[in-house]
Order: structure tokens, then C-alpha cells, then sequence
């Protein structure tokens, strides 16, 4: 979570100075009388200017990254001392690199062009950076710390003064009964607990784990050398503490919203291109059985959240689903070695299904009408498969943990056997894609479904 949200400042940082850039330019230019430097910078041809343009952006990136003005160890007057040696940097680079390239710019630009890009850069990491923040992050995250010493003052004082988190500190120690740690979360109700206290042992840290994993807790430590034991871990470093922390769910901040625009683009366009479809699909439905082409069924999704999920009937109506109920719990307590099931999540030779379902659900035709449920926001293109309301009763605590994403249309479990996976194969292919999530992936799985349901895998 911490590192979540230094990564989401930082790229708000990213935007807010490319924007200040992009004013700064032509601003300057016009207020020393020098509108047509960018028009000689810029040229006209198209191609030209925009290798100029991206030449300038990166120049400008390159600038404040050498010079640190994106880290977050420093205070706002540092911060702003940054800035100043970043402008500086980026103008003698540029003024370099356009003067060797014989254009007028590096003749005619101003010494305007520093103090306008540094209080444009300043002005805008101040109004426009938190916003862009507040929409990747709309409530302030919160931390528990859970020690005292140098190393905690440290780290409360980066959290809270450099990168905006909430921070509750606790005076907690070995000697205090881990059975107060339970009060103290229900009372501070944290989004991360980090333990920067020495001294506790290794049975310790498991009990801490479980009851945050109870709680849907993140959690980490600084660590002592023998303490490194965990699997799954990464060492992140901040305020020069080196914290030992525990992979979570990449899919939030700027992340969920680049995939959330994804799922909204390719699903409209599907969508709106296979329609013709849609309606045979729904038509032949109807003429078959009695009954409605589109069935709604309750699906937990994102964080819990309930919702209706759309599939094309394939069952007749009015099917008692006690059977399936006791599938379910079986499939989930006895895991692959489930009674006649072999692991398939779907029941076979299932009476209640239609003849027309049996070819829709062959080829994954079924799901189709769930686009909407993407479009709607209830659901995406690739996550974790939407779990049944009934479901939950048998889930281990482990299990809670693909409930971190919004549920998809397709997923690692379906590209990697599709129905034939036992329920924890599932989940741990769930939790991996959580984990190691990034756009391309999501891609990559699209691709890979396609053949999948053309070709029936898994049944």
C-alpha cells in the first residue's frame, strides 16, 4: 500500500509537470515577443515536430529525475530547491542540444523561460497533482506503526509529511500481550500495519500476520537479519528503513483506472460489433425453451460488493440449485479430490441444462452478455472468476484475497484448464495474477482466450 501510493504521487507528479512543460513554452515565448521561436522549433512537418516535442519531454523528465525533484525525502522547501535545479539542468541541456541543431531557438529563447517553468512546475505540483492523487486515491490511506525509537520517528514523519498517510502510532513492544493488538485494529482500523519494533520473534510475526490476514490487513516489518524467512516478500526502503513488505493486489491507484479505461474500450467496441449475434443468440434461446434469453444471478465482486451478473440462459426455468450449493461446498472443502467431479467446476451431464445452453456453455457463448457487466463498471475483461454468494461460507482466509479485484470475464484460471482446476489451484492462480498484474498481461490473457473457448479447453 505505501509503495502503491508513492508510485501514484510520483506519476502525478509525472502529469502535472508535463503539464506545467507544455504551458511554460509557449508561454515564455510570447511574453519576450518570441511566438515564432516554436513555430522555427516546431517546423511544419508533422513528424518532425513530434520527435521535437517528445525530444523536449523527455529532456524535461530526464532533467528532474537526475536531479531528484520526483523523490519524496525532502521537505517542501527542498522539494522546491529540486525544481529550481531541475529547470537549470533542463535548460542548458536544451539550449545545448537546439543550439547544435542550427534552429533559432537557442538564439532567441529567454532567461524568462527558468523562472516561468520553475513557478509553473511549482504552481501545479500544488494545484494540480493533488487532484490527480485524490482520483487514484480518493480517501487517505491509514498506517499502524507499531513501535517506538528512531526508526519509528523516522518513518512516522516521512508517512505523514512527505507522502500524506495517515499514521497511528501504537508504543508497542515484546513485552506487550498480542491480544491487544486485536483492539488496537478494530479501534485504528488501519489499511497497513507495520511492525518497527525489535525484539519480536519469528512466531510473533505469524501471529500479527494472521489476525491482519483475518482483517484484510496489509502489513510488513523492519527486519532483523534472521527475520527474513517469509516467502513472498519484498524489501522496499523508505526514509532509509529497509521494510520488509508482503505483495498485494497490483490493481489499484493509476493502475485501476488504465484498467478500468481498457475494459471500457475494448468491451464497447465488442460489444457494439458482435450485436448481430447477441440477438440470434437471445432469439434462439427463446424459440427453444420457455423463459427469458437474459438470466441474473447475485455474484460477490470487488471488495465484497454484491451485484447482477448477465449470462444468456442455458438452464431451464424455475431449477431448484441445492445441487449445485452441495457441489460447491464439496468442490471447495475436498478441493481436487472432490467426489465425480475430478475438479470441474461445472456439473456434468447436468439435467437443467437446455440443448441450446449445452452449445452456448461449450464455447463460453453464455458469457458474453457480462461485456455489459464491464461496461457497467461490476465487472472487467480478466480478473478472478465472480464467486457465488454461498461460496464464501466455505472460503479459507486465504481465499478472501481474490475479492481484491473486480471479478472478469476471463482470467489465469480459465487460460490455464478453464473449468478443469481444482478450487485452491484457482485461487492461487487468482492471487498470482492480483500480484504480478500489468496491462499487458491483461493482453496477453485476451489472446490467449480466444482459442480457449473456440476450441472448448477444458471440458
Amino acid at each position: 500500500m505505501i509503495s502503491e501510493t508513492e508510485r501514484d504521487l510520483r506519476l502525478s507528479y509525472v502529469i502535472s509537470d508535463t503539464l506545467a512543460l507544455a504551458l511554460s513554452l509557449p508561454l515564455a515565448a510570447l511574453v519576450s515577443h518570441r511566438a515564432g521561436v516554436l513555430r522555427e522549433l516546431l517546423g511544419h512537418n508533422v513528424w518532425v515536430s513530434a520527435v521535437k516535442l517528445i525530444l523536449v519531454g523527455f529532456l524535461w523528465y530526464l532533467s528532474l529525475h537526475e536531479t531528484g525533484a520526483f523523490e519524496f525525502k525532502y521537505s517542501k522547501w527542498e522539494s522546491g530547491v529540486q525544481v529550481v535545479k531541475a529547470v537549470l539542468l533542463f535548460w542548458v541541456i536544451l539550449t545545448a542540444v537546439f543550439f547544435l541543431s542550427f534552429t533559432i531557438f537557442s538564439r532567441a529563447s529567454s532567461l524568462l523561460l527558468i523562472p516561468i517553468l520553475v513557478s509553473v512546475t511549482l504552481l501545479f505540483r500544488n494545484l494540480v497533482s493533488p487532484p490527480l492523487f485524490r482520483l487514484a486515491h480518493p480517501m487517505p490511506s491509514r498506517v499502524l506503526l507499531l513501535g517506538r525509537g528512531s526508526v519509528a520517528e523516522r518513518l512516522e514523519a516521512y508517512l505523514q509529511d512527505r507522502i500524506g498517510i495517515l499514521v497511528q502510532c501504537a508504543n508497542f513492544c515484546p513485552e506487550v500481550p498480542l491480544e491487544c493488538l486485536e483492539d488496537l485494529l478494530d479501534q485504528v482500523q488501519p489499511d497497513e500495519v507495520i511492525v518497527a519494533c525489535r525484539g519480536y520473534s519469528f512466531d510473533s510475526l505469524v501471529v500479527i500476520l494472521n489476525k491482519c490476514q483475518k482483517r484484510d490487513i496489509r502489513w510488513g516489518f523492519v527486519p532483523d537479519p534472521d527475520l527474513m524467512l517469509f516467502s513472498g516478500t519484498a524489501v522496499h526502503v523508505i526514509a532509509g528503513v529497509p521494510l520488509v513488505a508482503f505483495h498485494g493486489s497490483q490493481i489499484s491507484g493509476f493502475n485501476f483506472l488504465s484498467k478500468r479505461a481498457l475494459d471500457l474500450g475494448i468491451s464497447a467496441v465488442l460489444a457494439l460489433a458482435i450485436s448481430p449475434v447477441l440477438l440470434l443468440i437471445a432469439l434462439a434461446i427463446r424459440l427453444s425453451s420457455p423463459g427469458p434469453a437474459i438470466y441474473r444471478q447475485e455474484r460477490v465482486g470487488f471488495r465484497g460488493r454484491r451485484f447482477q451478473m448477465f449470462k444468456f440462459r442455458s438452464m431451464y426455468v424455475n431449477q431448484d440449485d441445492d445441487v449445485h450449493r452441495r457441489f460447491v461446498k464439496d468442490w471447495i472443502s475436498k478441493g481436487k479430490d472432490a467426489s465425480n467431479t475430478n475438479g470441474v467446476f461445472k456439473i456434468d451431464e447436468d439435467k437443467r441444462v437446455t440443448p441450446v445452453g449445452r452449445f452456448l456453455r461449450k464455447y463460453s457463448l453464455d458469457e458474453l452478455p457480462q461485456l455489459f457487466n464491464v461496461l457497467k463498471g461490476d465487472m472487467s475483461l480478466v480478473g478472478p472468476r465472480p464467486a457465488l454468494p454461498y461460496e464464501l461460507e466455505s472460503y479459507k482466509d486465504w481465499h478472501l484475497e481474490r475479492l481484491d479485484a473486480p471479478p472478469g470475464i476471463t482470467g489465469l484460471w480459465q487460460v490455464n484448464g478453464r473449468n478443469a482446476v481444482p478450487f485452491d489451484r484457482m485461487v492461487e492462480l487468482d492471487i498470482e495474477y492480483l500480484r504480478s498484474w500489468t496491462l499487458r498481461k491483461d493482453l496477453a490473457i485476451l489472446a490467449k482466450t480466444v482459442p480457449v473457448a473456440l476450441f472448448a479447453s477444458g471440458h
